[in-house]
């Protein structure tokens, strides 16, 4: 009868340390952080184009700051609302780059549409 209550109290440890290690063992994970802040974006000039290298300048508004942007087989391109190939994104164009780390494009919006000073063009219309 000792044995019973032995190895049956030690099956009670062994189920209630099963049962509470998720929690005790548990790490904090980002997913569940709660909403995430968007990507940085701007929306600026397209200053240059280098289809070789796969890499697009945007010139900020202030006209000074240059910013390259690396493109890869993800980075998704939209020209005048629609989907595109960056070769079809030219030099002088309203762009809105979206990138994570700021040094790879994965979506760039390119569009022809000439817009006051400091206004976003509405995709698709000029």
């Amino acid at each position: 009868m000792k044995r019973l209550v032995k190895v049956s109290g030690m099956i009670l440890v062994f189920a209630l340390a099963i049962a509470t290690a998720p929690v005790v063992f548990a790490k904090h994970h980002p997913k569940h952080d709660g909403p995430t802040k968007p990507p940085p974006r701007t929306y600026d000039t397209v200053a240059n184009i280098d289809t070789e290298k796969f890499t697009i300048d945007v010139l900020g508004k202030d006209g000074k700051k240059t910013t390259t942007y690396g493109i890869t087989q993800f980075s998704k391109i939209v020209v005048n609302g629609k989907p595109g190939k960056f070769d079809a994104v030219k030099k002088g164009m309203k762009v809105s780059v979206n990138s994570t780390d700021g040094k790879t494009a994965s979506r760039i919006d390119a569009d022809d549409y000439t817009s006051p000073e400091g206004a976003v063009p509405a995709q698709g219309k000029k």
